[in-house]
């Protein structure tokens, strides 16, 4: 999930969800492993601000510009950029940081040598990403990268939704759920849209249009093909910054 929200479920589908509010990315039972994301609007989309990784007991969370926190202790990691002496771990797992430049970081959290969670940033974007995801951490897993076979199931685990925003409300962070994150709105107000937060968005994307044509948009996205191309040239147009094509996001 990454950028102006753009989700992938488990089997590659793209889709877009726009509400502000506390996300279930994904809950892994096996693992006791939860990700959940806090959006954020600005002018007519919105974008994940904060994301936050908890396994067991411990919680990583990652915000804009790098900023983290581990067990709400603020940049409380042992930063060795892949040296695997004296890491830090996440129950165990370990942590490594990585700054390819200036506006982009990297915490990865290995579970094993060919998997891991990624969360990183670029400028105020947070984005999350699993790689090599296994069917013994994540077979049971639900949430907005649905079932492990892609599948988009409600918390019921039976219900089929293809409406990507009401997807999306259906994962919303409820009460009776960890409270990674305190900020309204808490279940059962919903998610709120951009929409619904004033009459600026055609002023704001006009502006943003101006920052950078989407032809050098499309240049900077060029080694991307497909959904991950038009992901990568919104962003590119709503941040007015070609660097985020250079990031790991895609």
């Amino acid at each position: 999930m990454n950028g102006d929200p753009h989700c992938m479920t488990w089997n590659g589908t793209w889709y877009d969800y726009h509400g502000v509010c506390d996300l279930v990315l994904i809950h892994a039972p096996d693992l006791d492993m939860r990700v959940h994301v806090r959006t954020k609007a600005r002018n007519d989309y919105s974008y994940i601000e904060t994301a936050a990784l908890s396994i067991g007991d411990d919680v990583l969370e990652v915000s804009s510009w790098g900023d983290f926190a581990l067990n709400d202790v603020d940049h409380a990691l042992l930063i060795h950029h892949g040296d695997k002496k004296g890491v830090s771990t996440l129950s165990g797992y370990p942590i490594y940081h990585r700054q390819p430049f200036a506006k982009h970081h990297i915490f990865d959290v290995v579970l094993d040598p060919n998997e891991n969670i990624t969360i990183s940033t670029f400028k105020d974007l947070v984005s999350v990403r699993i790689s090599g995801g296994a069917a013994k951490h994540f077979g049971s897993s639900q949430g907005m990268m649905g079932s492990f076979d892609g599948v988009m199931l409600a918390r019921d685990g039976s219900t089929v939704m293809s409406n990507p925003n009401a997807f999306g409300q259906e994962w919303q962070v409820h009460d009776d759920e960890p409270q990674l994150f305190v900020r309204a709105p808490h279940y059962p107000g919903k998610c709120i849209f951009p929409s619904q937060r004033g009459k600026k968005t055609e002023v704001g994307r006009a502006c943003l249009r101006k920052t950078l044509a989407k032809s050098a948009a499309e240049d900077a996205c060029s080694h991307l093909s497909g959904e991950k191309k038009d992901a990568c040239v919104f962003d590119v147009l709503a941040t007015g910054d070609a660097d985020i094509a250079r990031t790991s996001t895609y």
